[in-house]
């Protein structure tokens, strides 16, 4: 990349661009490498010839991202500024190659032209106005919750789109649900959203660097709760990258407390990225002998990738009791144990859907509401109100046929 590409470069006259040529130091980093770490004293100041730089900061125990920089933006400047330790760490989020300007003849560059010292001062100036409002917002990195079903039509995306909304009944949270079943998704439907951007419009409207630049594509779905929406054509789907997904994330999880994510049912390269960025994976299954089967083989895949068994939650929907293969023996069967089951409510759940509102909000005093609210409260570690649910018509059926 040539110096009077770089903004704060751009410019220079010639005789000074050969100068600064002569005291850079370019440097090639890896993945996953640091750059500086949190606390260090700043001995230089670096610029982004490729790849992407991640800084973030520790508060309160938790590594909280600020930003992700990408080619031509420049970083470490304050603490040679202000002759201070690094206020945040930096770290490679690709193969990266950088400038590398010791303190020295940073101080030099600052003095060869004025022009450079204003464009730094104004870059920096930008920064703080965009982290102030961003304070207010990002106030920790949020944990991702992605859905999966080994089988179509166990009701994966019913269960992430009811999940999100039951958490966003908590105010306190920020919650995102993002539908990245990108050919074939449906919550636009079983959310009733008529919001006209999608994922693939991010892709390709806009460079993803902040939240700012991200807001404008997330559906207004209620006063806590935003939902960005799958491509509208199958055929928008090949523009959104895994790559590009992943970039998203990393932004995003500044300014959610959740992110639930609803993914296909296969293992395509955007739903293993899902699973592995994840914070808990719910896998929802029903009584199904095909789903089953199903099951048994995704598990099998999720121990070959090595995952915690604590990050695997399975759920059982549609549990009438009278299914030819019990809770127990479905768990034999699958090798996993089931974590919670959810009544039959296949009526109340459809009916929703048909309109277009979450069943927690549509039937909250329904059996399958308290079900799964006592469900959102263990995963995520919540206080949500349980309402005493109403007679379930698979428990008056069976209590019927065992007399009871």
């Amino acid at each position: 990349m040539d110096l009077k590409q770089i903004p704060i470069f751009s410019s220079l006259n010639d005789s000074h661009v050969e100068k600064i040529k002569e005291i850079v130091e370019e440097i090639s980093m890896p993945k996953g490498a640091s750059i500086f770490k949190q606390g260090d004293f700043g001995d230089a100041f670096y610029i982004v010839i490729s790849g992407k730089v991640k800084i973030s900061k520790i508060e309160d125990g938790e590594d909280k991202t600020l930003a992700v920089l990408k080619e031509g933006e420049f970083f470490g400047e304050m603490a040679l500024l202000e002759e201070a330790p690094r206020s945040a760490s930096a770290s490679c989020a690709d193969d990266c190659k950088l400038y590398k300007i010791t303190q020295k003849n940073f101080g030099y560059i600052m003095l060869l032209n004025p022009a450079i010292s204003l464009k730094i001062m104004r870059f920096m100036s930008d920064r703080v106005r965009k982290s102030s409002v961003a304070a207010t917002v990002a106030e920790k990195e949020g944990k991702i919750i992605s859905f999966f079903a080994p089988k179509g039509g166990a009701g994966c995306s019913t269960f992430s789109a009811n999940f999100a909304y039951g958490l966003s009944m908590n105010k306190d949270l920020r919650v995102l649900l993002v539908d990245l079943d990108l050919e074939f998704g449906s919550l636009d439907m079983i959310l009733d959203s008529k919001y006209d951007k999608t994922i693939a419009d991010i892709v390709k409207e806009v460079e993803i660097k902040n939240y700012e630049n991200i807001s404008q594509f997330l559906a207004p779905t209620g006063d806590n709760l935003k939902l960005m929406l799958a491509p509208k054509k199958p055929e928008e789907a090949e523009l959104v990258k895994v790559k590009v997904v992943k970039e998203i994330l990393e932004v995003l999880k500044g300014y959610f407390d959740y992110i639930i994510i609803d993914t296909p049912s296969s293992f395509t390269d955007h739903t293993l990225m899902s699973l592995d960025v994840a914070y808990r994976i719910v896998v929802v299954i029903n009584s199904d002998i095909l789903c089953l089967r199903n099951t048994r083989k995704c598990f099998e895949v999720m121990k070959s990738l090595e995952y915690p068994e604590n990050k695997i939650i399975t759920v059982l929907n549609r549990d009438d009791n009278l299914s030819s293969m019990p809770p127990e023996e479905i768990e034999k069967f699958i090798k996993t144990k089931v974590s919670h089951t959810i009544p039959n409510e296949y009526i109340t759940m459809r009916k929703s859907t048909d309109m277009g509102v979450p069943f927690l909000k549509n039937a909250p005093a329904s059996p399958v509401t308290s079900k799964f609210l006592e469900m959102i409260n263990k995963i995520a570690n919540q206080s949500l109100q349980v309402p005493k649910a109403e007679t379930n018509f698979f428990d008056s059926l069976k209590n019927l046929v065992m007399g009871k």
